[in-house]
């Protein structure tokens, strides 16, 4: 096994790839940019890393997340149906709002919102439109 500073960087890059939030995947990559530097690891010692961790596998990077493609998804003409679209997009996985909300403006799918919080907005259509059902606390998914 590798030694405990390159797993621990190893995990850092691996969730900086898997976050739907880029504020936070920028800590993450920071964080294990700087641990490198501080104790010397290369970069071929954090592939090997991630390698033994992942067994082979490739390390998990934000794929599922709809972004920009050949195939851009036209902008929605109501919130609601960009919130209908990126559930569809993610197989209808339950979500938070604010994840919803990065998956829409990764995409551009809804860019007329002028609010401070449209998450919020989100928030009210998923727990007061039928459509839409609560899996869990803050967390939901179209109705099955």
């Amino acid at each position: 096994m590798a030694d405990a500073r390159v797993v621990k960087i190893a995990k850092l890059r691996a969730k900086a790839q898997s976050t739907a939030y880029p504020a936070e995947a920028e800590t993450f990559r920071k964080k294990a940019l700087t641990l490198m530097e501080k104790h010397g690891i290369g970069e071929e010692a954090v592939q090997r890393a991630l390698a033994e961790i992942f067994g082979g596998r490739p390390e998990p990077h934000a794929s599922s997340a709809p972004g920009p493609t050949a195939e851009r998804p036209a902008e929605r003409s109501s919130m609601v149906e960009a919130v209908v679209w990126v559930f569809e997009e993610q197989d209808n996985r339950p979500m938070r709002a604010k994840e919803i909300w990065t998956l829409i403006q990764q995409c551009g799918l809804y860019t007329r919102s002028r609010g401070r919080t449209p998450w919020a907005i989100i928030a009210s259509k998923l727990s007061t439109d039928p459509q839409f059902e609560r899996v869990a606390p803050g967390l939901y998914c179209l109705q099955r």
